[in-house]
């Protein structure tokens, strides 16, 4: 079985980019062993190598990869069916999307974005420009004065035309006097139609100028760095132009290309009164109004052709400084085969839902919410070292001290009398639901340094006991009260002899608290049964935990999960610890919204805080649950042999 199949697509609207691209990664596969099969979507007809098979229906990839199967779909192509990438997955295939916008980030493995783009990257994986083919290295001869024009591998708008129509306009607008040659290259998507009526427009505007009118050559790259001017579109072939120091002029297809121009040549704009114009190495003319682009030069400080040479040596000289194209494309096949060390992440954990759909991802991770159940769980899905490494958190003396410090302003010792506070809060609720004059036992699971312990146990007279991985908490929470130093799976109970020398083992608990621990362990079930197992029958089990439908969760979520500690695996929802500790014999009790924080909400809502004081915030949050975490209480109803 192959391990790779490549999707391309070749097309009026995005160009020939993603084509050239597949076809530079096959090379890099081979390199590898690998042998993958190109697969082309295209209406238009073009020169397929050997390995290249042309398709008109993405949907005739299933029944192809049957005949030669492969475990990972690299899919270099701009939008594709969500259906499509959820269907493939489901037959085992990993996907991994390059430079793709489309809902179908939402469900594909991996996602690499390196064409810079004015969209949210929260559902790429990574995007980074060094991740496009390396640039040629070709050292620019400019010996006689050529443009060279190119409108893509389909001029869908008919640019080349309005360049040619307003050539001698334009030449007079940039003030150059003698012109050697015109280079026009016709991309090989276009129709014979379409070369016969350039050929006839180039006929009548350059009378007086030598030019060529010919298909896109091999020579056509070492042409472009040879040329004294460039007119083009947004592009590869744009980005390429910048790097050789080529000046240039863009004249956009569409909105879209024109955001990504001023996104990837972002330096100097001219604001005008009838559209916009990007110096940057180029200078765009317009796609506001197609019809007449050219207004702008009528209308605006026209660039000087010397202005335009200016900035594109400036523009070479930081270029790859700047965006690094081509630093690492060579790593993406070592990302695609990454994805075989780990298993596709294809129904919740929870539920069994087969709709997953990812809401944020790290360069490793994905984070996938069920919308069933609404249970956000981060899955690993490449090892660090092949992206950046990562610090692996140890839950030591520094942890407590200078990693609090720096997510609250003070250690975890200097915060001690507010957790004292916190503490006291959370005792009288559970005290509430468990009332009598026998002392009753309390197991704190990630007891910390003990202080929730502390007040437990001198204030509300519980017997207390507590876990912790940590060797240095566990030591300072062990002076006062029994504490298991590791990890809860593999705690069997305390053991003691009695004032009468009664052998006595501790197994099971009125009272187990986790506050903010829950969320540490990747295996739900296996935490939440092993708390059931050292639970008492009519006990109270509380925990805290981040909201997955908190203010900054709902209305700030890129940047909720972009922070997320890296050490936690779950975010759950009121609604979802519910519904899971019902299996486990578990009555819900109680939940309360915390991590209330108004200037959370004045940097969301400017407008609406001028209204809203932060006591009214307050009961509106804890009303409808906009805390950024919670706390939950329960009642074990039910033995685990019930």
């Amino acid at each position: 079985m192959k391990k790779i199949a490549i999707l391309s697509a070749l097309n009026k609207q995005y160009g020939s980019g993603h084509y050239e691209k597949s076809k530079a990664l096959l090379e890099i596969f081979k390199e590898k062993g690998e042998e993958p099969i190109i697969y082309v979507l295209s209406r238009y007809p073009y020169k397929k190598t050997s390995q290249e098979v042309h398709i008109r229906n993405i949907w005739q990839i299933p029944s192809l990869l049957e005949k030669n199967p492969a475990e990972i779909l690299l899919i270099d192509k701009r939008e594709n069916p969500k259906d499509f990438i959820r269907f493939m997955r489901q037959r085992g295939v990993r996907i991994l999307l390059l430079d793709s916008l489309g809902k179908d980030q939402e469900v594909a493995d991996f996602v690499l974005n390196a064409i810079p783009h004015t969209q949210s990257t929260a559902l790429a994986n990574l995007s980074d420009p060094s991740y496009l083919p390396p640039l040629p290295h070709i050292q620019p001869r400019r010996e006689n004065f050529e443009i060279s024009l190119f409108c893509g591998f389909v001029d869908s708008k008919n640019l080349m035309f309005l360049w040619l129509r307003n050539f001698d306009f334009l030449i007079q607008s940039l003030q150059i006097k003698k012109i050697d040659r015109i280079n026009i290259f016709v991309g090989e998507g276009n129709s014979l139609g379409y070369y016969d009526q350039l050929k006839k427009l180039a006929l009548a505007k350059l009378k007086n100028t030598p030019y060529t009118l010919f298909w896109k050559s091999p020579l056509f790259k070492e042409t472009i760095a040879n040329s004294s001017l460039f007119l083009t579109y947004y592009g590869m072939s744009a980005i390429e132009a910048a790097s050789f120091g080529t000046p240039m002029l863009l004249c956009n297809p569409s909105l879209y290309h024109e955001s990504l121009s001023m996104k990837i040549f972002p330096e100097e704009t001219l604001k005008t009164t009838s559209s916009e114009v990007l110096y940057s190495g180029c200078c765009d003319i317009g796609t506001r109004s197609l019809k007449k682009p050219f207004d702008v030069l009528e209308h605006a400080p026209t660039p000087t052709y010397e202005k335009l040479v200016e900035i594109a040596q400036r523009r070479q000289k930081s270029f790859q400084e700047t965006l690094r194209v081509g630093l690492n494309f060579h790593k993406i096949p070592d990302i695609a085969l990454g994805l075989l060390k780990f298993e596709p992440r294809l129904h919740c954990k929870n539920c069994g839902s087969e709709s997953l759909f990812v809401v944020y991802r790290h360069p490793n991770e994905n984070f996938y919410q069920c919308p069933v159940c609404s249970l956000i769980k981060k899955e690993r899905i490449l090892e660090n070292a092949l992206i950046h490494e990562e610090k692996k958190i140890e839950y030591n003396e520094s942890y407590f001290l200078e990693e609090y410090e720096k997510s609250y302003q003070k250690t975890y010792e200097e915060d001690k009398e507010h957790l004292y506070e916190m503490s006291r809060e959370r005792l009288n609720i559970i005290k509430h639901y468990k009332k009598g004059k026998e002392k009753k036992t309390l197991l704190d699971i990630g007891c910390a340094l003990g202080y929730f312990l502390d007040v437990a146990k001198k204030e509300f007279h519980f017997k207390t006991n507590g876990i912790e991985i940590s060797a240095f908490a566990s030591k300072k929470a062990s002076v006062e009260h029994k504490v298991f130093n590791g990890s809860i799976f593999d705690f069997k109970g305390f053991e003691e002899t009695t004032a009468k020398g009664v052998f006595k083992k501790e197994e099971r608990f009125d009272v187990i608290t986790l506050w903010y621990v829950i969320e540490h362990f990747d295996d739900h079930k296996a935490i939440f049964s092993k708390i059931s197992s050292h639970q008492k029958r009519g006990g109270i089990l509380a925990i805290s935990t981040p909201n997955a439908f908190g203010l900054s969760a709902r209305f700030n979520s890129d940047e909720f999960l972009k922070t997320s500690p890296q050490d936690h695996y779950y975010i759950y929802s009121q609604a979802s610890l519910i519904s899971i500790l019902h299996d486990y014999g578990y009555t819900f009790l109680r939940k309360r919204s915390t991590g209330i924080h108004y200037k959370r909400f004045q940097s969301l809502f400017p407008r609406l805080s001028k209204w809203v004081g932060p006591k009214l915030y307050t009961l509106i949050a804890k009303r409808f649950n906009l805390g950024d975490t919670f706390e939950i209480y329960f009642k074990k109803s039910k033995s685990n042999s019930e």
